[in-house]
């Protein structure tokens, strides 16, 4: 089964589904994953994809592919349940754009002008 829905507030956003159906719960825990980071990152697509394999062991994988300023954020986990692959998921991105702000801070800071010793 391969679903591919768009949640109806944000047409930048596609979730898909395979391997199971698509579910309001899941539709409504990726926005509000992207709601949250409003203050973090300024996403400008948003493609998720959810799936479950019987094939696989850990059976579940969540990934996400942000198209931010700057380079994409990227992130795809695997668990034993779809809401520890998604967790996972979440973890690595906001962890990612810490990284990049603390760089970013970083990088000011050395390119701060700098200031004479005597006036």
């Amino acid at each position: 089964m391969n679903n591919d829905t768009t949640p109806p507030d944000n047409s930048r956003t596609k979730v898909r589904f395979s391997g199971l159906p698509s579910s309001k719960k899941w539709l409504s825990l990726v926005q509000s994953f992207l709601q949250g980071m409003k203050g973090q990152a300024r996403v400008e697509h948003a493609d998720v994809k959810l799936q479950h394999s019987s094939d696989a062991s850990p059976g579940y994988t969540a990934s996400v592919h942000l198209q931010v300023p700057g380079p994409d954020l990227k992130a795809e986990h695997r668990g034993a349940t779809l809401q520890e692959a998604w967790q996972k998921v979440c973890t690595t991105v906001m962890n990612r754009i810490r990284e990049r702000d603390a760089k970013r801070a970083a990088s000011r800071k050395r390119t701060e002008p700098r200031r004479a010793l005597c006036s």
